[in-house]
């Protein structure tokens, strides 16, 4: 080693200078160098395992998402230990359709029932939601009349798609296609 009070040295020589130790000042300071140099990398190979374990520890939830649950022989959409409880459904309402007697014409979309178009609207969302653990969505008159709009502009069109930014905010906050969970 170049200096004795020197703990890390020179790593290049590092076996020139073990074969080379004279003095006992030499040989102390050299196996306090080896032996930091174990700590620091037995720390840093500890601290690696705890940040993969603390992942796997974090993600380790969303294993159990969509098994069968042994105790009731139902497939899980929630999770019980992250105190996420089970979705209620709110709103049961049995989907019919609006209008029997009349041809199936996309274009008469005029004489279909708002409120029930509305209500149908949430319940296939809510399905939707409910297949992926999600919450159920409340009915919301505003809500209900942006969904209602843009299913009336999207008939004009003949066109699927997207709705565009000012049809999808309200208050300041996105709210997805036309539903939005307050």
């Amino acid at each position: 080693m170049s200096s004795s009070n020197n703990v890390f040295g020179d790593f290049s020589n590092f076996f020139s200078q073990l074969f080379s130790l004279n003095s006992p000042d030499q040989v102390g300071s050299f196996f306090q160098q080896y032996w930091y140099v174990w700590l620091i990398l037995s720390i840093g190979v500890v601290a690696l395992i705890a940040f993969n374990v603390a992942i796997c520890c974090y993600f380790r939830h969303h294993r159990k998402l969509n098994e069968i649950d042994p105790a009731t022989g139902e497939k899980r959409l929630y999770n019980k230990d992250w105190g996420i409880s089970k979705p209620k459904q709110t709103l049961f309402i049995p989907i019919e359709r609006n209008q029997q007697d009349h041809s199936e014409s996309p274009l008469m979309i005029d004489d279909y029932d708002d409120s029930k178009f509305a209500v149908e609207a949430l319940m296939a969302h809510n399905t939707y939601r409910l297949q992926h653990g999600a919450v159920p969505l409340q009915q919301n008159e505003y809500l209900n009349k942006v969904a209602t709009d843009w299913a009336r502009e999207l008939v004009k069109k003949n066109q699927l798609q997207h709705s565009p930014d000012p049809w999808r905010r309200y208050k300041g906050s996105m709210l997805g296609e036309n539903l939005a969970f307050y």
